[in-house]
């Protein structure tokens, strides 16, 4: 009996370790937690540090750093019919995880990269329907040397409007 004891104390520590795996999780500093249980949110972790949860719940992990979404250039006329290529930039962070996974998720969505996907797929769309507010310019007011009729900062305000009320809209989508 004796011979086993080593056998047997390894055994046991290997199945503790294999349980404290199972029942606890890390929220890092720049990352925010679901805690899922049977497909419905159970609760959301956003303070780092060691958590706890059941064998039977699943964990999703969201990046709460800034993203930045940059659409291609593309075709647009301003108010003088005059052609131009705009590329336009988003930065972005999800602030409500359990918003933003109700909103963003499909039903073929299995994980966060998934989620993360559809949400920049919507911003995109955002993005887009936000250009159209270069129709309204004309090109002097995007490309010109007096400082009296420059018009960028005004425009990238509108679009920036337009995209936080679209973000916002119907009980908001967990970004800012």
């Amino acid at each position: 009996m004796k011979k086993h004891i080593g056998i047997v104390i390894v055994g046991v520590a290997i199945v503790a370790i294999l349980v404290l795996h199972a029942v606890f999780f890390t929220v890092r500093w720049q990352t925010k937690a679901l805690v899922i249980s049977f497909g419905k949110i159970s609760r959301v972790e956003t303070e780092p540090g060691l958590k706890w949860m059941w064998p039977w719940q699943e964990v999703i992990t969201f990046d709460g750093r800034i993203s930045t979404l940059q659409q291609k250039g593309t075709q647009t006329y301003t108010s003088d019919q005059q052609n131009i290529i705009v590329s336009v930039y988003v930065n972005w962070r999800i602030s409500k995880p359990d918003v933003f996974y109700k909103r963003f998720r499909s039903g073929s969505a299995r994980g966060a990269d998934d989620v993360v996907a559809g949400a920049e797929k919507t911003i995109g769309t955002w993005i887009t329907q936000a250009s159209n507010v270069f129709a309204r310019y004309d090109l002097g007011e995007l490309v010109t040397v007096d400082a009296s009729k420059f018009k960028l900062a005004e425009i990238e305000a509108e679009m920036l409007g337009q995209i936080s009320a679209q973000a916002g809209a119907e009980g908001g989508y967990g970004v800012e």
